[in-house]
């Protein structure tokens, strides 16, 4: 069941960890107790679930071969930076838009509010989804990017450079980088301020993936040069135990 992405997953935890010990952003208060927590749903969504949806992906894939090889548009005889740019930038958007209906709809809120439960940013934060939470964020991009037909190495090196990004995002570090690369690539400050219990947009701020240019775009871009925030959610009422905090909203 394991497999070299969950080797690198495991490592870049490690290393994030390391830097986070080293140049932490802000002091983190009852982090043990978050940090095991996450270490759950790490195992449960990342290993354990993961692995059946991409089981189902593959089924699926198999079984309507001939539908999708007609509406699918192939890249793969491109040059291979160029297969990159094109694939990742469409998972971006996708996953700009996938992110910021979640916090949009009301009914796509109670799937992913678990995730804005976490009160302390670690790197294993980042996988604190429900079980719907996760299915929703993997079916929307498993599902839209299988309509650009990549080589297979492309595809991967999609996965490890979103899965990397993710993971640092979530990191408590602070960085120093000038300031303008604020606009392009999205740090861990700017996540930072996504997880703020206030709401500095109407519907929250801070929604891209890797890229700022959709925030930007549709307005949603918000990074003070020296402001502070209280990160979680201004009414907590989500279940205790992880067993329905993992199948909330279901029960």
């Amino acid at each position: 069941m394991l497999s070299i992405e969950h080797f690198y997953l495991f490592f870049l935890i490690f290393v994030c960890f390391i830097f986070q010990k080293k140049r932490p952003r802000s002091v983190s208060k009852n982090s043990t107790n978050g940090i095991l927590e996450d270490s759950k749903f790490l195992i449960f969504n990342e290993v354990i679930l993961s692995y059946f949806l991409a089981k189902s992906s593959s089924f699926f894939s198999d079984k309507f071969s001939l539908v999708l090889s007609s509406i699918t548009i192939d890249i793969s005889t491109y040059h291979p930076l160029l297969q990159l740019c094109i694939l990742f930038v469409i998972f971006d958007a996708i996953s700009f838009f996938t992110h910021y209906s979640a916090h949009r709809y009301s009914s796509l809120w109670k799937i992913h509010k678990l995730h804005h439960s976490v009160l302390n940013l670690n790197p294993i934060a980042t996988f604190r989804h429900s079980l719907l939470g996760h299915i929703y964020f993997y079916a929307m991009g498993a599902i839209l990017t299988s309509f650009i037909h990549v080589s297979e190495g492309i595809r991967m090196a999609t996965y490890f450079i979103t899965i990397t990004a993710d993971v640092i995002q979530h990191t408590n570090v602070k960085l120093t980088i000038p300031y303008f690369l604020n606009y392009i690539f999205i740090f861990p400050d700017n996540h930072y301020y996504h997880h703020s219990k206030v709401k500095y947009k109407k519907y929250g701020q801070n929604f891209g993936l890797l890229l700022t240019i959709w925030d930007i775009m549709f307005g949603t871009f918000y990074l003070p040069k020296s402001k502070d925030t209280e990160i979680g959610l201004e009414n907590d009422d989500l279940p205790k135990s992880f067993i329905k905090r993992m199948l909330y909203p279901l029960i």
